[in-house]
């Protein structure tokens, strides 16, 4: 009898073990299709890739390329909604979405159109004296030649009378972006049809500048900050193309020349006191003023344990780092703490070998202390 339950058992668990790879292989699905042009023809070199949405591109196991019959194959998928995007030089691109199914094929085929082209043309002028503009950069954005994505051809500059040409447009909605030294630039969208040349003039308003000055103050005590940061975005030229930079004196006051009129961005720091960001409209020939009372830094405490989640046991050495508060390791109680962390909304971290990483956010206050523990999981 109990030699008949020994074989019994045995058997159940080798057909257990020759069932599992079965039911593992079931945990994915795939997709196949075929890939032909507008007459029907079977298109070679398609490369057809599969997203599921999850923000990466997926690696080359979700690509597959059609052989010289069109056919393609994408297989171990798991089950979920994707994306598919047929893609090749010469043709428009084409997508689909597809619900993967465990241990299904699905198919999907896909017929891929050459593209078609128009022009655009059209004279830059100048808004306020209608004079013709040589010398303007008129891009075309969006147009995917080829159908791969080149930018071949998008630009071209105007000639003495403000005209400008381009040729060899894709068809459909494009942004036709104008600039020039000494002017704003100028973006509008144009539609293209296939053999038509649409026409797009521009007239395009000279720069004009304003300032901006004011005073950077300790909020607390109201006495000036002398050597604060202060950064604006001018629209054009300045510090890395439009960042210009200066500090305030020792009156805490600041000024900026030459700023492009309309709505600009102001920064502010200064070691020991939180940033403090404004947007001021800057308008043409007057003074915009943008003071700033800075709050100093306020700091407080966070602390707490790091245990392993199936023993309730101490994790000793596990590394803790806490955001604008730096790092520490737990002790031999799996207790940790971190000091002079920034208060506001921080996010604590925890590592350690054997487990799985795990992240709390936490309010730290001024002065206080606050807790975050962890129960890791093993790997």
């Amino acid at each position: 009898m109990v030699v008949s339950r020994v074989l019994l058992l045995t058997t159940l668990a080798l057909g257990v073990i020759a069932l599992a790879p079965q039911v593992l292989e079931a945990q994915t699905g795939s997709i196949s299709g075929v890939v032909t042009n507008d007459a029907g023809e079977a298109l070679a070199g398609v490369m057809v890739k599969a997203s599921d949405g999850s923000g990466g591109w997926g690696g080359w196991g979700n690509i597959d390329f059609t052989d010289v019959d069109g056919n393609y194959m994408i297989d171990d998928l798991e089950p979920g909604t994707y994306e598919l995007e047929a893609r090749r030089y010469g043709y428009e691109t084409e997508t689909a979405v597809v619900d993967v199914v465990d241990g299904v094929n699905t198919a999907a085929d896909f017929t891929l159109s050459e593209p078609t082209y128009g022009s655009v043309a059209g004279i830059v002028t100048d808004a306020a004296t209608g004079e013709a503009i040589e010398g303007a950069r008129v891009r075309v954005l969006g147009n995917f030649g080829g159908g791969w994505g080149g930018w071949g051809g998008n630009s071209v500059l105007t000639d003495a009378t403000g005209s400008y040409s381009l040729d060899d447009i894709r068809t459909g909605d494009r942004d036709l972006r104008i600039s020039m030294s000494g002017y704003f630039t100028q973006t509008a969208v144009v539609t293209i049809e296939d053999g038509a040349t649409t026409a797009a003039d521009a007239a395009l308003d000279a720069l004009s500048f304003g300032s901006i000055s004011g005073t950077v103050t300790d909020g607390a005590t109201d006495t000036p900050i002398e050597g604060a940061w202060v950064i604006v975005r001018s629209g054009g030229g300045g510090f890395f193309g439009g960042w210009s930079v200066t500090n305030t004196d020792a009156a805490g006051a600041y000024s900026f020349s030459d700023v492009t009129t309309g709505d600009r961005e102001v920064r502010v720091f200064s070691p020991g006191f939180f940033s403090e960001t404004a947007t001021v409209t800057v308008t043409d020939g007057a003074d915009t003023v943008a003071d700033f009372a800075l709050g100093g830094l306020t700091y407080g405490t966070v602390t707490g344990t790091v245990t392993d989640a199936a023993t309730g046991e101490a994790i000793e050495g596990a590394w803790v780092r806490v955001s604008a508060g730096g790092w520490t390791q737990t002790n031999r109680s799996g207790v940790y703490e971190v000091a002079d962390v920034r208060t506001g909304t921080r996010n604590v971290r925890t590592f350690a070998w054997g487990y799985i990483n795990d992240t709390q956010s936490v309010d730290i206050l001024d002065g206080e202390t606050s807790t975050a523990d962890f129960a890791l999981d093993p790997r």
